[in-house]
């Protein structure tokens, strides 16, 4: 998908990313440090989710860190950089 949109349903991007609002997100970019990146619920052990979006922390080659915005969430998720759908472009 070239451009597709998003819905924010928690509060794990508070306030950068509005819970019930929506996004557009494009598959054209490629993540940097810092963007806020649509993956697979299931590239974090979620599959009950179909996507999350979460914000890239670090990066290599091969993976992405993500994590929340929230200074209390400490919990970071390593993803293959493959399994990245898009890269929000507000």
């Amino acid at each position: 998908m070239l451009l597709f949109r998003v819905c924010i349903s928690g509060l794990s991007c508070w306030p950068h990313l509005i819970p019930g609002r929506r996004y557009w997100a494009t598959s054209l970019l490629r993540p940097h440090i810092g963007d806020f990146v649509v993956v697979p619920g299931a590239a974090i052990g979620k599959s009950h989710i179909p996507y999350i979006v979460k914000r890239v922390m670090q990066k290599n080659h091969e993976a992405l860190t993500l994590a929340s915005t929230l200074p209390w969430c400490k919990e970071t998720y390593a993803v293959p950089s493959t399994t990245v759908f898009g890269v929000l472009a507000w």
